[in-house]
């Protein structure tokens, strides 16, 4: 007979023996162990009251609204209501077959859009920009027609109690700018740039500018620049831009074609101005390629040095320029009664508006694009003039000060360094223009108009004095 203590010997060896082997066993043994007996959990990927598409028992995609969630099996179940005929019907469907519409809309309820309603008419092509009338968008509807989603909004503009219906295409975001600072040119630069980089990244949205005076500009504009987007459009109110120094504005090519570069943009009631209103100040806008540029309403005064642009523009297609105001060119200028032969007639007939060719070498652009676009040379690899360009209604005049001094002459506009497609300079007002106070040099460049002689430009009902 074996006695108690033995046995209780024994078994302690024997379990001493089964811990220890289960100890010895590799770790993706206690991995295995572990993931099988813990259960995935399912993420939840739609709420009550989205609306979705769905398919059913193999039959084409229905749209419903999510009534009910219900977990079971480790799946999700939604039960869904739709309409089918004359009659709503409700199903239940598990979350692999249903595609979320919610946030298919790019505009949600009670977010204010604008509407491109407002034709512009550029060589028999119509263009649509943004009306600048706010709207409150009141319900949203998701619909499937042929299998394809649609939405449509109901739209309300301010005192007004008629809402619109009005298909996503036609509407624009709104980014509504606020300035800190009247004064602090660096917190300004930043909050403006924020806003170009928040359209960049969204399609049609109108930039909304403050009411009042706000400093813009930087000692280094090649550091301290902006890039311009695509289907927008900067709005000002009343709004004063005092440039301190320079702002480079810049729109970048995006492939080898003309168009390919800063399409659909507008410009419209801005006043530009330098903040010393002696010594003047540079605002540069310069684009390699684009189309559709609609620039009107606008105000730049003496925010053009010497030998440089306001608008420097290379291979832009399909741009109309109105109604705007070009107030003194190169105040450094204003004192030289005659040209000498040591002088740089580039400094005396640099345009307002060059309607430039881009090209590779960085001649163009004197380099500034080329520093910063890294497929410049492959996007500037052939050669194209600006085309379709209309310059209608706008005005070229002397700045004066207030007490009636003249600060600076006239700017000019053209093109001197290539030819240009089909352009059209009409109904513009140049008064004082520096060009014109050198008669002793004869030559087509000291023109407030001028192109190359061969150039394929009409120009009809300018006033020049």
């Amino acid at each position: 007979m074996i006695s108690n203590k033995k046995k209780r010997a024994v078994l302690f060896l024997v379990f001493f023996i089964c811990v220890l082997s289960f100890c010895l066993k590799p770790n993706n043994f206690y991995q295995s162990i572990k993931i099988k007996n813990i259960p995935t959990k399912i993420k939840q990927s739609y709420s009550v009251g989205d609306k979705v598409t769905f398919n059913f028992k193999n039959s084409s995609p229905k749209l419903g609204t999510i009534y009910k969630i219900r977990r079971a099996h480790r799946k999700i179940h939604y039960s869904i209501f739709y309409r089918t005929g004359m009659h709503i019907v409700e199903t239940e469907v598990e979350q692999s077959h249903i595609k979320n519409l919610t946030g298919h809309s790019a505009f949600k309820k009670n977010e204010l859009v604008t509407i491109k309603d407002k034709a512009v008419i550029n060589d028999g092509k119509i263009s649509y920009f943004s009306s600048h009338q706010l709207y409150k968008i009141k319900n949203v509807q998701i619909f499937l027609k042929q299998g394809k989603v649609y939405t449509t909004y109901h739209l309300l503009a301010k005192n007004n109690k008629k809402t619109k219906v009005i298909d996503e295409e036609q509407l624009c975001k709104t980014y509504f700018v606020h300035f800190h600072s009247k004064t602090n040119q660096k917190a300004n630069n930043k909050i403006l740039n924020k806003a170009f980089s928040y359209a960049n990244k969204h399609k049609q949205t109108d930039i909304f500018l403050p009411m009042g005076e706000y400093m813009i500009g930087s000692k280094y504009p090649k550091k301290d620049y902006f890039i311009l987007p695509s289907n927008s459009s900067i709005i000002g109110n009343h709004t004063q831009l005092i440039i301190d120094n320079f702002s480079y504005w810049f729109g970048l090519a995006t492939g080898p074609s003309p168009r390919d570069g800063v399409s659909n943009f507008e410009l419209s009631h801005i006043q530009f101005r330098a903040n010393n209103l002696k010594l003047g100040a540079q605002l540069l806008i310069m684009a390699d390629h684009g189309n559709n540029w609609y620039i009107h309403h606008n105000t730049f005064k003496l925010v053009q040095k010497k030998g440089n642009h306001i608008f420097d523009l290379g291979s832009l297609q399909n741009s109309i320029f109105e109604y705007n105001q070009f107030v003194g060119y190169a105040p450094e200028l204003t004192s030289i009664a005659k040209i000498t032969a040591d002088k740089n007639l580039h400094d005396y007939y640099a345009e307002a508006i060059q309607l430039d060719a881009a090209e590779k070498n960085g001649i163009w652009d004197a380099g500034l694009i080329k520093a910063i676009e890294p497929n410049y040379s492959i996007y500037n690899n052939f050669r194209f003039l600006s085309d379709h360009i209309v310059i209608k209604n706008n005005q070229f005049l002397p700045f004066i000060n207030h007490q009636g001094k003249l600060i600076a002459y006239g700017a000019s506009i053209g093109q001197h360094s290539s030819k240009v497609g089909h352009v059209v300079i009409e109904g513009n007002y140049f008064h004082k223009s520096l060009v014109n106070g050198f008669a002793h040099k004869q030559t087509w460049v000291l023109e407030p108009i001028h192109f190359p002689p061969s150039a394929n430009s009409l120009v009809n009902n300018n006033v020049i004095d």
